[in-house]
């Protein structure tokens, strides 16, 4: 074989190892993610001294008013916190149909898709008589204090399969109409919601997770 022939091999393999799938979009976070960080405003969130706590996310799909946890983590004193969500959404089956989770009328590509969604992260109350005065709260990830609305609120999709759900409904809020731009990726998926609806994003290196409770409710 001549020496361009040889280049000619080196070419083509060289060509084709750069034709490698694309992995992943940043927003398909796989079956189990794990986080780890520091809440912002835990001191303040206790009127005497901060303690430790517990974060549930959970979902309501209207079937159950305790709702179905999905996520679980610890807090400590100085506000440090580890949090993940279930394998496989295990606490509902592996996901809902999408019309038990969010809404009827959304076009989907995979009928045969279910989801999981987490509705709220929570933070139980913590009193102890002369050591802490902790009202109960929630976790809200946002690059801003997010009440008021100032950017994008991130939240938590679980979906059985890949799949995509597009268009409007109403949630039954005072919004009106919800609009859906979704690309889920089979197993957890990361989902932005401002005012314009929700869709599927990665979360910010700048987003940070907010303690909300009345004590630190206002910016």
């Amino acid at each position: 074989m001549t020496r361009y022939g040889l280049i000619g091999i080196a070419l083509a393999l060289l060509t084709a190892c750069n034709q490698q799938p694309p992995g992943p979009p940043p927003w398909a976070l796989g079956e189990q993610p794990n986080f780890s960080g520091k809440l912002e405003y835990w001191a303040k969130g206790d009127a005497i001294t901060p303690g430790g706590g517990g974060i549930l996310a959970t979902m309501y799909d209207g079937s159950d008013t305790d709702g179905t946890d999905l996520g679980f983590g610890s807090i400590k004193a100085d506000g440090s916190f580890t949090f993940g969500l279930q394998k496989g959404a295990v606490g509902v089956g592996g996901g809902l149909p999408v019309e038990k989770v969010l809404c009827a009328g959304l076009t989907r590509s995979n009928p045969q898709q279910n989801i999981a969604n987490v509705d709220v992260m929570q933070v139980l109350a913590l009193y102890v008589d002369g050591v802490h005065a902790r009202p109960g709260g929630g976790i809200l990830i946002s690059t801003a204090h997010p009440v008021p609305v100032r950017a994008p609120v991130y939240t938590f999709v679980y979906a059985s399969a890949d799949g995509t759900l597009k268009g409007s409904c109403d949630l039954g809020d005072d919004a009106g109409p919800t609009s859906f731009d979704l690309d889920l990726r089979k197993g957890w998926n990361s989902v932005a919601r401002d005012q314009s609806g929700f869709k599927t994003v990665a979360i910010p290196q700048n987003a940070k997770w907010y303690f909300i409770n009345p004590l630190t409710a206002a910016p």
